[in-house]
This record gives structure tokens, sequence and C-alpha cells, in this order.
């Protein structure tokens, strides 16, 4: 299993256009084959910004995910609003 945390820090003033960019697009994801977890975090300490924790079932699904049209219409409406910070993981299980 593989995961990604995707944390976003949004722009003075884009806050209301990153969330409705976004909402689709985790409701799209959560349905994709692949996906076993796709959650949005906000962070208490600092309320612009915000963290996926996304869990997969394996980097195929991932790669289908990154082309999906869901991700591809937000993509450039996040680019624009937020500042990105996005690193893949493989699950340990120990």
């Amino acid at each position: 299993m593989h995961a990604i945390i995707a944390k976003f820090t949004v722009k003075e003033g884009k806050k209301d256009t990153f969330l409705e960019a976004i909402e689709p697009l985790i409701k799209a994801s959560q349905q994709e084959e692949g996906c076993l977890e796709y959650q949005l975090n906000k962070s208490i300490d600092h309320p612009d910004v915000f963290v996926f924790s996304e869990k997969w079932k394996d980097l195929e699904a991932i790669a289908k995910h990154e082309v999906a049209p869901h991700c591809l219409k937000a993509a450039p409406i996040i680019e624009e609003t937020a500042v990105a910070e996005i690193q893949k993981f493989e699950i340990v299980e120990l």
C-alpha cells in the first residue's frame, strides 16, 4: 500500500475558491478503484493550512488518480489558490 500526504497552504483571500475546487475532487477520488482513504484535514493552529491524507492500494492506482478528469480539472485552480507540498510514501506495516 502507498500513501500521499498533500499539504496546501491557501493564499490570502482564496480559501472559498480552494474549497469549492476540492469538494468534487474529494468526492470523486473517494470513489476511485484502489482508493482506500481520501481525507481532508484542516490545521487547528493555522486555519489556511489543509492536508489531504490519502491511502492507495498500489502505485498503479495513484498513477490513474493523477490523470483522472476530476484531478486534471481541480489542479489549475489548486495551483492558483494554494502552495502545495506533496509527498508519496510506501506504507510500512510492522
